[in-house]
C-alpha cells in the first residue's frame, strides 16, 4: 500500500504573531480617567463632550411668496454708481452690507495712490473666497 502524502504543516494561532510596535500598543492603551476627569483635564475632550451631549432647536426658516412672471425673475443685479474719486469718474458696486470699502490693486495705481500701511484684514467675497487685504490707503 502507497504511502499518503504529508500535508504541509501550518504554523500554531500563537505563532503568527506580528512586530510589535510600540506607538500602536501606547496609542490603544486605556488612559484610565473617568470621563469627569477627562473632560476636567482635556479642553478639546470638553468642547467635543459638549456639542456631542448639547440639544439644539430647529431652526426657523420663512420663506417669502414670490411671483415667477419670468425666466429671469431669478437673476440679480448688483446695484451700481458712478462717483467721482478727485476728478476721476469710477463705477463702483453699492454694498450697503459692506464692513469696509475696498477697490481694486489697478484702481489705485490709476488713481495715483500707494498702500500706506499693511492690513491683516481677511475679506470674504460673494463667491465665499477668503482674499487678505494688501493694505490700507
Amino acid at each position: 500500500q502507497p504511502k499518503k502524502a504529508r500535508r504541509k504543516m501550518l504554523p500554531a494561532p500563537i505563532e503568527q504573531l506580528n512586530e510589535f510596535n510600540v506607538a500602536n500598543y501606547l496609542r490603544d492603551l486605556p488612559c484610565g480617567l473617568s470621563v469627569g476627569q477627562a473632560a476636567h483635564e482635556i479642553p478639546k475632550y470638553r468642547s467635543g463632550l459638549i456639542r456631542a451631549v448639547k440639544r439644539t432647536r430647529e431652526k426657523e426658516t420663512n420663506f417669502v411668496e414670490r411671483q415667477n412672471n419670468s425666466a429671469d425673475s431669478d437673476q440679480t443685479t448688483a446695484a451700481r454708481c458712478e462717483l467721482y474719486v478727485g476728478r476721476e469718474p469710477i463705477s463702483a458696486v453699492i454694498d450697503s452690507g459692506a464692513a469696509t470699502s475696498i477697490i481694486t490693486k489697478s484702481l489705485m495705481k490709476q488713481l495715483g495712490y500707494q498702500i500706506n500701511q499693511p492690513s491683516n484684514m481677511v475679506i470674504v467675497t460673494a463667491n465665499g473666497t477668503r482674499v487678505r487685504a494688501l493694505g490700507v490707503i
